[in-house]
């Protein structure tokens, strides 16, 4: 069902591990794990963008499951995502909530997401939805390309589901991931 997909720099190694243990821990799976590392000409958005995008043309899974360098998975996040996948067939994106982005929780609502990314970029995505939208897309600098993923995915009529718990673990924020 899910091909995970992580992006990374030489300098971080050991995220990247750490990211990689995460998805090696999974209930779920095996499941099959891309990972790019390259040396970025320059910092931002751009250079993540044009990562996922040399990805795409590997994954050969209905579903994809984005994963930085610098974040992790709970043991139990694809398996929850697949259950909720399971119980809404039509699901274009599904997502749960994220240690170290408290601030961007709360169901789906589509107004939110013209205001504001409250959805992380590290959610599933059923790649039908991905390429019927575009794929990631390079924005100008300081635009977000997941946020912008979002946004077309629900002007297409695209159904996003949220798994209200914390099932993934954000940048520098605490590893709790046995509780």
């Amino acid at each position: 069902m899910f091909t995970v997909a992580t992006i990374s720099i030489p300098e971080r190694r050991e995220g990247l591990l750490a990211a990689m243990q995460s998805v090696a821990n999974q209930t779920y799976g095996p499941v099959p794990h891309l990972i790019r590392v390259e040396q970025p000409d320059q910092f931002g958005t751009q250079h993540v963008t044009r990562q996922r995008i040399a990805l795409m043309g590997a994954v050969q899974t209905p579903w994809l499951a984005v994963l930085d360098d610098d974040d992790q998975f709970h043991p139990s996040y694809l398996e929850r995502m697949a259950a909720a996948i399971d119980a809404s067939p039509d699901a274009a994106v599904a997502y749960s909530y994220c240690y170290g982005h408290e601030h961007a929780e709360g169901p789906f609502d589509g107004e939110r997401l013209q205001r504001e990314n409250y959805i992380d970029g590290e959610a599933c995505i059923n790649v039908g939805w991905l390429n019927l939208a575009g794929g990631y897309q390079l924005q100008e600098q300081g635009l977000v390309e997941d946020w912008d993923l979002w946004k077309r995915i629900h002007a297409l009529g695209g159904q996003f589901v949220c798994v209200p718990e914390r099932l993934r673990f954000h940048g520098r924020a605490p590893r709790n991931v046995t509780g």
